[in-house]
C-alpha cells in the first residue's frame, strides 16, 4: 500500500514529462496521417493512370477528360 501511494505522488509531481509525452503522440498522429494521406494520393494517382490509359484503348473521350482533370489536381 505504502509504495503505490508513494507512485501516484510521484507521478503527480511530474506533470511536465507527462505533458511532453503527450506532444510527442499528438505529432506522431499528425505525422502518421500526412505519411497515410501520401501513399492513399499516389496509389489514386497509379489507378488514374491504368484507368486513363483503358480510355485511351477504348476511346471513351469524355470519361478520359473527368479522370485527367482529377489527375491533374493530384499532381499539382
Amino acid at each position: 500500500m505504502k509504495s503505490e501511494h508513494s507512485r501516484e505522488q510521484s507521478m503527480r509531481s511530474k506533470p511536465s514529462s507527462y505533458e511532453s509525452g503527450e506532444q510527442l503522440v499528438t505529432i506522431d498522429k499528425e505525422l502518421a496521417k500526412l505519411i497515410t494521406d501520401d501513399i492513399i494520393t499516389k496509389a489514386r494517382i497509379k489507378h488514374l493512370e491504368a484507368l486513363i490509359d483503358q480510355c485511351l484503348d477504348s476511346k471513351d473521350e469524355q470519361l478520359f477528360m473527368t479522370l485527367t482533370a482529377e489527375y491533374i489536381s493530384l499532381t499539382r
